[in-house]
């Protein structure tokens, strides 16, 4: 039950922030050194500039994957796509100019399987969620990673991050290797924030590269609540109580019964469920595994001592003699 520690550590943690702005801010070599200030472009065909500005004098054009020194940025930001940015000056083949930071990528990372193969990470974009009530649709923040190779994109994916209004300044993103899968290079995890504090819910996005496509595997979901957090999260091969050839999902949630908890015994007793479902890779997407059923355990909790303990019993009740 990894993920509960997870949860209660976020339900302490977040929500502690009041601004509303997505900005993306990068490193310059006024405050750090020059590795620390290099950025790699995530869009392609960016316009090199004489100034901070989209009106001023376009130099040159840069190709996705352009390493560049960023050294220093604009007193001023801009907004494109509803994502904050300053521009930031560099210098390429000698040619100083400026490029807005919203095109630099705020994460890059070699492939497991490729080093030659880098994943580059940022914001995407502002839309309304997709859903099925047109009335209480609301804007969200979109993530992106694309797959670049010698400054040509292999391949792009987008996902949801968090809702607009949210203070969004970076994103949680792990890069692993095949985690044991066979015909996967690389397994990314990108945390969904949990943003609002106790009783918000965030979760995780399970991105896997096969070499050179990028496939939304799995996400999971869970809310931070305490001794009331519930979750889910994937196991992997080369995990420790992980399983050839299978991806487990253990879903750890509470079990309500409205009959149980109206006895004095079970007052303080919470009944947890713990589910393990075998999932396989099958080249394309995670898929149930029939041919193992579902494990299931129940788990009892006393929220009063915050510990779990035994299966409690009823206590016998005995007649009085009159």
């Amino acid at each position: 039950m990894k993920h509960l520690t997870l949860f209660l550590i976020s339900c302490l943690l977040l929500g502690l922030n009041s601004k509303s702005q997505t900005f993306v801010d990068h490193s310059t070599l006024e405050n750090t050194n020059p590795r620390y200030s290099t950025g790699y472009l995530i869009a392609d065909k960016v316009s090199l500039r004489s100034g901070p500005s989209a009106n001023s004098k376009f130099l040159k054009t840069l190709p996705i994957g352009t390493a560049l020194v960023l050294i220093t940025k604009s007193d001023s930001a801009s907004v494109i796509d509803s994502i904050h940015s300053h521009w930031y000056q560099t210098e390429v083949e000698g040619l100083k100019g400026w490029v807005w930071g919203g095109f630099v990528a705020m994460r890059a990372q070699g492939s497991n399987g490729d080093p030659s193969v880098k994943f580059l990470v940022g914001f995407s974009h502002v839309e309304y969620e997709k859903s099925d009530n047109s009335e209480r649709k609301r804007l969200v923040l979109m993530g992106q990673i694309r797959v670049v190779k010698n400054n040509i994109q292999l391949d792009k994916i987008t996902f949801y991050l968090a809702r607009a209004s949210a203070d969004l300044h970076y994103i949680d993103i792990e890069f692993n290797g095949s985690k044991g899968i066979a015909g996967i290079d690389d397994v990314l995890r990108v945390h969904i924030p949990c943003l609002g504090g106790c009783g918000c819910s965030g979760g995780t996005h399970y991105i896997f590269l096969d070499g050179k496509k990028l496939h939304l595997a799995k996400t999971t979901w869970g809310t931070a609540d305490a001794d009331y957090s519930e979750g889910e999260e994937l196991i992997f091969p080369s995990d420790m109580d992980g399983v050839e050839g299978y991806v487990k999902m253990e879903k750890d949630f509470i079990l309500y019964d409205e009959e149980e908890d109206e006895d004095a015994y079970m007052a303080d007793i919470m009944r947890r469920q713990v589910s393990l479902i075998y999932h396989y890779w099958n080249g394309k997407e995670l898929v149930k595994a029939t041919n193992i059923p579902v494990e299931k355990e129940i788990q009892y909790y006393d929220t009063e001592n915050h510990k779990f303990i035994e299966e409690p019993t009823k206590p016998i009740e005995i007649e009085e003699e009159e």
